[in-house]
Formats: C-alpha cells, structure tokens, sequence
C-alpha cells in the first residue's frame, strides 16, 4: 500500500492535458476564410507589438450556417477581447467588399506617385507643397483578400490612406474598404 497513489497519478497525467484552459483562437474552420485583418504592429512611443492587437475580419461560408455571413474577432496584446458578426444580413457588406475590386498594389509606390504628382502640380501653380501625414503614428499591417487579389502593407502611416485618398483610385478603394469594416464593427457595437 505505500504507492497506493501512483496508478491513480499516473492515470491523472494523461488527462490533466484535458482540462487546460481554453484557447484564445477560435479553432480552424474550412468554411471560414479570412477578409481582413488590421493589426498595429509598432506602438507611437512603446515601439513593437510582440502580441497580436486589432481585428480580424472573416468570411463564414461554412456548409448549414445561412451564410456567406461576416464575423470578426479584436485582440488586445495577444487575447481574444470581442467576437462578433451579424449573421445572414452581413452578407451585404462582403457584397460591397467584393464590388469595391480593390486589386494588390505597392502602398509606397502609390503614396510616392500622388507626393511626386501633387508637388509637381504645386511647383507649376508657383506654391509649395507640403507632404501631409504623420511622423508619430502607429504603424500597422493590413492584409485584405477578395476575389480581387490579395492586398497587403505593413509599416505605413495609416492616416496616408485618408489624406491621399482623393488622389489615386487604388488609395481610395483601400480607404472604402476599410471604412466599410469600420462601419459594419461601428453598427454592431452601436447595437444598430
């Protein structure tokens, strides 16, 4: 009877793996395809982010779920803090997404084209130009795939997306993209 415990012990280890906690990822789903996702990458003042922060737009066109229906998931250093979607009547903003036909393109070549164009235009008007965005934003990476083609940028001053936009009709269509998630997440939490 002295070791009366182990065999109780040693049938105790295998299923301790069982009882670990919950992961922070939803689990892999092949009917689930990613859209988007804006993640910082590079804090203003406390440099890299080494754990995963922002969202994660995707498609859920998974066999008996009413869909192709939009969900999404926001992480906060590296936690899972919100899931979301709004079922069958998201369906029309992947619609708007797709129709957007936003193509893959260099983010910094086509920043570099409207500042080279726009000061161009400024120098023959006589004025001077002022490259607009900031020196102090976070940077982020941003990969969108639609049947288009998948767009991806890292390290970029997010706000160009806005200033130039008006500019370059590969700027704007990222901008109404992202704009189109920012709502869809904007309406959920608003309740509407």
């Amino acid at each position: 009877m002295r070791n009366a415990w182990l065999p109780a012990l040693l049938l105790s280890l295998p299923l301790a793996g069982c009882m670990s906690a919950p992961s922070s990822a939803p689990a892999a789903d092949p009917g689930r395809t990613l859209l988007a996702s804006i993640m910082m990458t590079k804090s203003s003042f406390n440099g890299p982010i080494r754990r995963k922060t922002g969202f994660e737009f995707h498609v859920n066109a998974s066999p008996g779920v009413g869909g192709p229906f939009l969900e999404g998931e926001e992480y906060r250093d590296g936690k899972l803090v919100d899931s979301f979607d709004a079922g069958s009547s998201s369906a029309s903003v992947i619609e708007a997404i797709e129709k957007v036909g936003l193509p893959p393109f260099d983010f910094d070549r086509e920043v570099s084209a409207v500042v080279a164009r726009l000061e161009k235009e400024a120098g023959q008007r006589g004025e001077d130009f002022l490259v607009l965005g900031s020196r102090d934003s976070p940077e982020w990476e941003i990969v969108i795939v639609t049947r288009s083609g998948r767009f991806s940028v890292r390290n970029l001053d997010a706000g160009s997306i806005d200033v130039y936009a008006e500019y370059s009709e590969n700027l704007a269509k990222l901008k109404t993209v992202i704009d189109l998630l920012a709502v869809y997440y904007g309406r959920l939490k608003f309740g509407l």
